[in-house]
């Protein structure tokens, strides 16, 4: 077996599987970053139709990339089955994954077929997924880790191959959501500059032309719309570059394409955390080994960032003889009640189930929380962009009908 440096070193000379190699992804990546700057650079150059359509193209680029990295998660559901399938049934894993690349084409059958030479050359999986990045999500690895050190691997991937568990069905559904809501802002926001900037100024000069004025209301949203054409392009260019950025971050992270601690969204839902943390320590506890051990195993097999942080002060904290469950509650990493909880099943001798159902209900309530959140976000969008096809219509509408009048 060669030794973890060896193995690294053999990655890195392969080539063929870090994230800088996934080219479609890069280059969508890319492409919405070079459209943000062009399209920002048109609307300060007051090129507002050229800048519309550069920005849209980004938009079809974010689009795009929400659709590769849904087909590129359900490849790795596929790869999570087969190993569970493979365990389970004592079949090698190498044999089982090779079987699975023949069926794939290009990026997905590269990197399927370095991690059978990684198998085959004797590197344990879960070194064996470090070598080859992004092949499964960050969860699934840190099921595959923990479940290796702890003798319990074919409990673990078929928990991690579950596609019933609250996070992977809010994963499901939270990135569709999240795009829809960015694409209809950015096109109604586009929709409404088109019609302040084309449309307003020529239904001025032709009531002008009538020598008919205008109602106050309608002389209040020109006047609006001559102020923001003026001086509210930079207010549109930031709104648009924090749209298409959520849009590019959120489907990367979820997917664990980014490492998710880099952003706003691994400490705005901390609890999230708590059910991979609580699964994993149920497993170490089943095997066998003790709750200091197995902190250090999740350390171990944890993506670098705010969880191992955390993990690696509590296991300085149980040195020091601070009780676990009191320790990962002073860290963020449980609550009160889960707390409470676990510290009365391991005195009655029922602590992996109360683990798995406190982790059950952590993911819940994360998955309720972000659910809210989405809900309210969705009533303040469709609510703004209520309000102002209300405005724009009253504007348009009110003229008419005095002009109308007058020519009749």
């Amino acid at each position: 077996m060669e030794s973890e440096h060896g193995l690294r070193a053999n990655g890195a000379e392969s080539g063929s599987v870090s994230f800088g190699d996934d080219r479609l992804l890069a280059g969508l990546v890319i492409a919405v970053l070079l459209c943000l700057i062009l399209g920002a650079g048109l609307l300060a150059l007051r090129d507002p139709l050229a800048a519309v359509i550069v920005l849209t193209s980004a938009a079809l680029a974010v689009a795009g990339l929400t659709v590769v990295a849904s087909r590129w998660e359900s490849q790795r559901d596929s790869l999570l089955q087969t190993l569970a399938i493979a365990v389970e049934q004592g079949m090698p894993l190498a044999a089982a994954i090779e079987a699975l690349g023949d069926a794939h084409r290009g990026r997905s059958r590269r990197r399927l077929l370095a991690l059978t030479r990684y198998l085959q050359e004797g590197a344990p999986l879960p070194q064996a997924l470090v070598l080859v990045p992004g092949v499964l999500p960050r969860d699934a690895e840190l099921s595959i880790g923990v479940g290796w050190a702890s003798d319990r691997l074919a409990g673990a991937l078929r928990e991690a191959a579950d596609p019933k568990t609250p996070e992977r069905v809010l994963r499901a559904s939270f990135i569709p959501r999240i795009a829809y809501l960015v694409t209809l802002l950015l096109f109604m926001k586009f929709i409404l500059f088109f019609v302040l900037y084309f449309i307003f100024p020529k239904f001025e000069a032709i009531f002008a032309d009538f020598g008919i004025g205008l109602p106050r209301f309608t002389v209040g949203v020109i006047l609006t719309s001559h102020f923001f054409m003026r001086w509210g392009w930079p207010l549109l260019v930031l709104m648009t570059v924090c749209e298409l950025t959520v849009a590019v971050i959120l489907p990367l992270s979820l997917t664990g394409w980014l490492e998710p601690n880099v952003f706003w969204l691994d400490r705005l839902f901390r609890s999230r955390h708590t059910a991979p943390v609580l699964r994993s320590l149920a497993w170490v506890v089943e095997g066998g080994k003790s709750l200091s051990a197995g902190i250090a195993i999740l350390i171990r097999f944890s993506p670098p960032g705010w969880v191992r942080n955390r993990l690696t002060l509590t296991l300085q904290d149980l040195s020091h003889g601070t009780e676990c469950w009191e320790s990962l509650r002073n860290r963020g990493l449980i609550g009160p009640a889960d707390a409470a909880i676990l510290e009365s099943a391991s005195r009655v001798g029922n602590l992996p189930w109360a683990l798995r159902e406190t982790a059950a209900g952590a993911a819940r309530r994360s998955s309720l929380r972000l659910e809210g959140w989405i809900q309210v976000l969705s009533a303040l969008v469709y609510l703004a962009l209520g309000v102002l096809v209300v405005v724009v219509a009253a504007a348009f509408f009110t003229p008419l009908i005095t002009l109308i009048e007058k020519l009749a």
